[in-house]
Parts: C-alpha cells; structure tokens; sequence
C-alpha cells in the first residue's frame, strides 16, 4: 500500500525528533515511535494525531490562548485534530509514539464497530425472536 504521507511525521523528520520505528497498517493508518529534546514543534496537519507519552516529558509544554501549559508524563494522552495548530515546546526527554489517521478511517473504524454491535447485541436478538 502507498504511504499516506502525513505532515505531523513529515514535520517531525525534519525537526529533532528521532524515529525510533514506524508501521503502516494495511488501511493506511500509520504508528510511529519517536524521541525529542530541545525542540519547538508546530504543526497542522490535514489528518488527525493522537499522541502518547511513553517515557519522560515532565518539561514538554504546549501553548494554548493562555500561554504556555506543562502537562506532560508518562501515559499522557493528546489529541491533535485535523487543522488544528498545534505548538510544542520540548525542554527535555521525551519519549511517545503517534497514531496518524484520517476522517475516513475513523469512519470507517465506526461503521465496523457498529455493524459488530449489532450483530452481537442481546437487544438486536430479542427483536428478531419476536
């Protein structure tokens, strides 16, 4: 399958940020592991980024219309929606990995875990035995 090319992972490559690893799934979502330090990151990107801390980023800080927001650690979770900007000030070590998609696969994510639903649902055999 071709690569996607998501501008959140283009941008990083061409930051400080070190890739440690990256996999494309079959339906074009792409994960990747990276490694930051000493770093000021902006991005907007036509596709979403929802990112995870794994390691450090106690002086990661993100700025919001109030100034600058320190929040990071360990088990963080962000969400970067689709052309949102999106600015980041890393101070520090941080390590966490990112999990790029579009509108169309979260849709289609949505429809498979509905048509699940009603397959399996107590409630959906309850009507049809009636």
């Amino acid at each position: 399958m071709k690569t996607m090319g998501y501008g959140t992972f283009e941008t990083l490559r061409r930051q400080n940020a070190v890739l440690k690893g990256t996999v494309e799934l079959n339906s074009g979502i792409q994960l990747a592991a990276w490694y930051n330090n000493c770093d000021t990151v902006t991005v907007r990107s036509d596709h979403h980024t929802l990112s995870l801390y794994v390691a450090d980023g106690y002086e990661s800080y993100q700025k919001t219309p109030h100034g600058w927001k320190n929040g990071g650690g360990p088990d963080r979770f962000c969400l970067m929606p689709k052309g949102d900007e999106s600015v980041w000030d890393i101070r520090g070590d941080l390590s966490f990995v990112h999990l790029y998609c579009t509108d169309a696969h979260l849709r289609r994510v949505g429809e498979e875990v509905g048509t699940a639903a009603r397959r399996t649902s107590p409630c959906r055999k309850d009507l049809r035995q009636r």
